[in-house]
């Protein structure tokens, strides 16, 4: 099998330089990983008109037509102002675009943790942003015709055309869709319908094409304008932005600016798949030359090489994880030479997103046309348009390019969810063990106090800057509560019931979580999912059996552990992007053990130091297992790791027929088979585009919280993808 083809146009200005790092980070890939590109250097721009006197040479844009992708640096400089219009660096640029017919142009901006107190914004309107404009790249007022420069009567006048057809902006606006489903499902087209005939036929193309085909995904409209001011008030409101050239141009840039430097972004150019599958495209930084610093080594390539990741992921189906590009730790600034981060920590304070970010817009702008207000989850993916027949994220699959047949991501992810749940599951024995002499007060306050260094360690590593003080008080004040009754209850129900029993219970969830969703999130459940979790109900029942066996406290206690842990989770899925980590983990912790030290008087009893070590070993696993889920969720998809938490019925069984003489009996291990059915049909459901606007099953840690045992959202929140991750 031949290698697949690279052209590079380093192009003009620093182009060069950072494009000789990535062509590192190429002979790395040839060299550890088995993947060898065919590589081609040739001129576009100021250097191939130097050589060439043409920005552009036909025999350039023959190779660039053949190869499976185009790396380009950047073009331009003050050197080339002067020649004729179509001579200029910038045309060979526009050339490769239209001869290539690369329509669909992806511009990210992610806002890295390092550079929020660069934006020109406050850092509580751009942390955590992530949002992608799609901008039609090869018609519209750039290349419509007529055009030019002539003169009427003793005056000159300039000439350009904005022209769209109905197919134009169709595929553009599929291509938004569609990578609005891979994300948070919504879509804002932006035009000028109220003063444009083009604008005017945008806007009902883009509604024909989502009635028909995109239904499921939300749209919403609005002038360019009102667009470009709304980005600048809060532009968090968006997701996906599908605009035409000339708009697409303007707030791409302005988006960009938003996330603290334009030097640090990539964008992908794409166009209709080849022959072989992969779609023609081509890969490019947003900066631009930077003449003033080009040759002195200060060129920052981070952008260029995220750009050839994201070829990568688009060309040659090599992404390394499943959820597209990342951005750097937050440990290390992705500054080459700036001054220091957060030197004023007034500065870089958070608080409470301004009201005049929440207010309603002096401008008068229709309500249908502005998008739906909330924020997106961090660090969201660039989800594959183009996959090749045959080639998939999860399971063991070949590589196409080498032939070699490996553990996909999903595989990965779910064999890690696994471990996690099994080091959980030896957490609850030991729970269990010292429950039948020990109050559960006694092993929370206890456990969570040896919890506390192993806080402190995450909580030194925390740069974020700010105060213990919750921006949502009351919210947090009812996830605490609610944490406190899952431990108390979880703790309890262990203790009493057979492992598998409370497991059985505990798995009920799912269907809590899915109901609570509703006034929480605004969530809106179909039919099947209701139905779904009125069957997993039914589950419960055959689990509790009443009136045909005794119900205690125990089985109280375990519906109480189900019902605290979901509302505890619902509440972190509303707030957890505008709280700061350190208050979600703190607070839980702090009141169990105030709480229980407070009642520990009337309960406690001496303990040998066997048992105290057992206590500390409950804390110990509880991190531990919080950390492998951090990477199972960072490693494979949440429809594949999330089911994985059922798997803790085989450690129970295992378990309580090892050391407590426990196998479960019939009525428990059916009813625990239809809870875990409907619980893996609510996933599944939500996995499908359309089903879920906010996914409440699939993007929670399913896992009850103790003091002792923190949340792996939470955890996540610190460990940063970069910074923990299994390979």
């Amino acid at each position: 099998m031949s290698n697949p083809s690279l052209l590079i146009l380093a192009g003009d200005g620093i182009g060069p330089e950072v494009m000789n790092e990535v062509k590192k980070i190429i002979g790395w890939y040839g060299d550890k990983r088995d993947l060898a590109f065919d590589v081609e250097d040739d001129l576009v721009g100021g250097a191939a008109f130097d050589a060439h006197g043409t920005p552009l040479t036909d025999a350039t844009m023959e190779k660039a037509q053949n190869a499976d992708a185009v790396l380009l640096g950047a073009v331009g400089g003050p050197k080339y102002d002067t020649l004729d219009f179509s001579q200029k660096p910038e045309r060979g640029l526009l050339r490769l675009r239209k001869e290539m017919d690369l329509f669909s142009n992806l511009r990210p901006a992610q806002c890295f943790d390092a550079l929020a107190d660069f934006s020109s914004l406050k850092r509580d309107v751009v942390a955590g942003l992530d949002i992608m404009i799609v901008r039609e790249l090869t018609s519209g007022v750039y290349f419509g015709e007529p055009r030019g420069i002539h003169k009427e009567g003793n005056e000159r006048v300039g000439v350009n055309t904005q022209r769209y057809t109905e197919s134009e902006i169709a595929r553009v606006a599929r291509s938004a869709f569609e990578l609005a489903r891979r994300r948070n499902n919504k879509v804002c087209s932006m035009e000028k319908a109220n003063v444009m005939e083009s604008g005017v036929l945008w806007r009902q193309v883009v509604t024909e094409i989502h009635e028909a085909e995109y239904a499921d995904v939300e749209l919403s409209h609005m002038y360019a304008d009102a667009g470009a001011m709304q980005l600048c008030r809060w532009p968090k409101q968006f997701d996906v932005i599908v605009t035409d050239n000339l708009f697409g141009d303007l707030l791409s840039d302005a988006a960009a600016m938003l996330t603290g430097s334009l030097g640090m972004l990539p964008s992908a150019s794409l166009g209709a798949p080849m022959a072989n599958g992969r779609p023609k495209a081509l890969y490019e930084p947003v900066h631009g030359s930077a003449p003033d610093i080009a040759g002195q080594g200060k060129a920052n390539p981070i952008a260029c090489i995220l750009s050839f990741a994201m070829a990568l992921r688009y060309s040659f189906d090599q992404a390394p994880r499943p959820n597209g590009w990342r951005r750097p730790s937050r440990r290390c600034s992705p500054m080459a030479s700036a001054p220091p981060i957060c030197s004023d920590p007034r500065a870089a304070r958070r608080s409470r997103p301004p009201r005049w970010a929440t207010r309603s817009s002096r401008r008068s702008t229709p309500r249908s046309e502005r998008p739906a207000g909330g924020e997106n989850p961090p660090a969201l993916p660039l989800p594959a348009l183009h996959r090749p027949p045959g080639s998939a994220n999860g399971g063991a699959n070949t590589n196409r390019l080498t032939g070699r047949t490996r553990m996909g991501n999903n595989a990965k992810g779910a064999l890690l969810a696994l471990v996690s749940f099994g080091v959980f599951a030896t957490h609850d024995v030991i729970v269990k063990v010292l429950g039948g002499g020990y109050s559960p007060v006694q092993l929370i306050f206890f456990s969570v106090t040896l919890a506390f260094p192993l806080a402190m360690f995450m909580i030194i590593g925390d740069p974020e800057p700010g105060t213990l003080r919750p921006r949502h008080p009351w919210w947090v004040a009812l996830r605490t509560a609610a944490g406190l009754l899952t431990a108390i209850s979880a703790f309890y129900a262990f203790s009493v019931l057979p492992l598998a029993q409370v497991y059985a219970l505990i798995f009920a969830s799912p269907l809590i979580i899915t109901v609570l969703a509703i006034p929480v999130l605004g969530e809106s459940v179909g039919p099947r999912r209701w139905g779904a979790v009125l069957v997993g109900l039914v589950g419960v029942l055959v689990v509790l059996r009443p009136g045909a066996t005794e119900l205690g406290l125990g089985h109280l206690a375990a519906l109480g552990a189900a019902i605290g842990g979901s509302t505890a989770s619902i509440i972190v899925r509303k707030i957890g992007n505008e709280e700061r980590p350190i208050v979600l983990l703190l607070y839980p912790m702090i009141a169990n053990f105030v709480v229980m030290g407070a009642a520990l008087a009337f309960v406690y009893k001496p303990m040998p130091v066997s048992h105290f070590g057992l206590m500390a070993l409950i804390a110990v696993l509880g991190w531990i297992a919080g950390r492998i889920m951090v990477s199972a969720y960072s490693t494979g998809e949440a429809v594949v790791v999330a089911p994985m938490q059922y798997s803790q019925i085989i450690w129970a069984t295992a378990y309580g027929a090892l050391f407590f003489d426990e196998l479960p009996d019939g009525p428990t291990a059916l009813g625990a088979g239809i809870i875990i059915a409907s619980g893996i049909y609510i996933v599944a459901r939500e996995g499908r585009g359309g089903n879920s606007a906010h996914r409440p099953v699939s993007r929670t840690r399913l896992r009850y919280e103790t003091g002792s045992s923190p949340r792996a959202s939470v955890l996540k929140r610190f460990l940063r993808p970069g910074r923990f991750r299994a390979e």
